[in-house]
């Protein structure tokens, strides 16, 4: 268990620091994807307004917008990582060269993996966090009810239950929220096999699906961490970014000030901006280790570069010799 979480670990600090070293290029690309998809929802938006009915058009439109864009999205974050630890620039149009046939089939298969792995995490949800709500919210009962007796004591003790409570929800929320974002982050890590490797839609499919479940309880723990890091990562620079920037303007202009209202919007866009690369790199490098555990990928090149060399190692004992 250990070996594993520091394995696990070793992962996200490599891809915090290749984050790092690729910072620019990284804000660039989700940049050039993000802001034109931004302005398109705010157009539907806009239309929605004005056209109430347009409910369904909005939502046709954001999937049929969101659903490539996440798939360029991913890929061109995966490839960016690959380019960076390769020690090679960042360069856009490498990172989105993905073909639109073979992104539309990504975005099919990881619309159903995404589907597949929620179902799954709500029935585990329903089983194990169900009975803890309930047994709270009696326990919650139990405890002002005992603030309603005459005795000082059992009022300061059911004061600190509360408080204990709280915290337990609080709790359980968090670990659920962790759980629900491990199906982002196993999604992600699905589709680096149709990202890294230029095999058909099917022999993808089916590499996905076996380093999926190969070492799948050290997988797991990798989604499930890199999920925790990521859910805090995203409160902590969106709440920063786009509370803290517009907060002069709230100030001085007011909220219903239309310069408020789009510097607010520019600034949460910016803050997902920042946030989103560290999980495709993530699971890109994770990806990269199993898929060289299951089919040998490292022990192979390692073997190549091995007897490319042995013809000069035996030309340089041979001059010895003669020597």
């Amino acid at each position: 268990m250990y070996a594993t979480l520091e394995a696990t670990l070793a992962i996200i600090d490599e891809g915090l620091r290749i984050y790092r070293r690729g910072f620019t290029g990284f804000i660039i690309l989700a940049t050039v994807l993000l802001i034109p998809f931004a302005i398109s929802i705010g157009l539907l938006i806009a239309i929605l307004q004005a056209n109430p009915v347009a409910l369904t058009i909005l939502l046709l439109g954001i999937l049929l917008l969101g659903l490539p864009l996440a798939m360029y999205l991913f890929g061109g974050m995966s490839r960016a990582a690959l380019a960076v630890q390769q020690g090679r620039r960042i360069r856009i149009r490498e990172a989105l060269e993905i073909p639109l046939l073979r992104a539309t089939g990504m975005g099919c298969y990881g619309l159903v993996f995404f589907i597949v792995a929620n179902a799954l995490i709500a029935t585990l949800g329903a089983m194990c966090f169900c009975p803890l709500y309930f047994g709270l919210v009696f326990m919650f009962g139990g405890a002002f009810s005992w603030m309603e007796t005459d005795s000082g004591f059992g009022a300061g003790l059911a004061i600190l239950l509360v408080l204990l409570l709280v915290l337990i929800f609080i709790l359980i929320y968090a670990v659920s929220l962790i759980v629900s974002g491990a199906a982002y982050s196993g999604t992600v890590y699905s589709l680096q096999a149709f990202i890294q490797s230029g095999l058909r839609f099917g022999a993808s499919m089916q590499r996905s699906i076996d380093l999926t479940f190969f070492r799948f309880p050290r997988n797991l723990l990798a989604f499930l961490l890199a999920s925790a890091l990521f859910s805090a990562l995203s409160i902590t620079a969106t709440m920063a970014i786009g509370v803290l920037l517009p907060l002069p303007l709230i100030w001085t202009l007011g909220e219903t000030s239309p310069i408020t209202q789009g510097v607010s919007a520019s600034a949460w866009i910016l803050g997902l901006i920042v946030v989103l690369p560290p999980m495709p790199i993530w699971m890109t490098l994770l990806y990269q280790r199993n898929q060289n555990a299951r089919y040998g990928d490292d022990l192979a090149a390692q073997i190549d570069l091995r007897f490319a060399s042995a013809p000069l190692e035996g030309a340089e004992q041979g001059t010895g010799y003669a020597r």
